[in-house]
């Protein structure tokens, strides 16, 4: 998240030198779909909670796999952005 918000004030410094728009949206587009995907996750958690009563051991299974991925989905998007932003500059 602090790569995140390093990311989201590089976005802005790049507005403020005057670099393309179309670059900054392609940024942006980046962090919406990061969005997404946790809106979906978090859907995801809400079925499986539902499920729960049924087989608590694999929700809790299928939870600490979508935990350990979502950790590194996004670790990699926000890392690749993160570069990508600074060679710009």
């Amino acid at each position: 998240l602090k790569k995140l918000d390093v990311a989201l004030k590089l976005l802005t410094q790049m507005k403020d030198f005057g670099f393309s728009d179309t670059n900054l949206d392609e940024y942006r587009k980046l962090i919406h779909s990061v969005s997404l995907m946790a809106m979906d996750r978090k859907m995801a958690k809400e079925q499986l909670a539902e499920m729960e009563p049924m087989d608590k051991e694999m929700v809790e299974e299928q939870l600490g796999r979508m935990a350990a991925m979502d950790s590194v989905m996004i670790e990699k998007q926000l890392e690749e952005m993160y570069l990508n932003i600074r060679a710009l500059f």
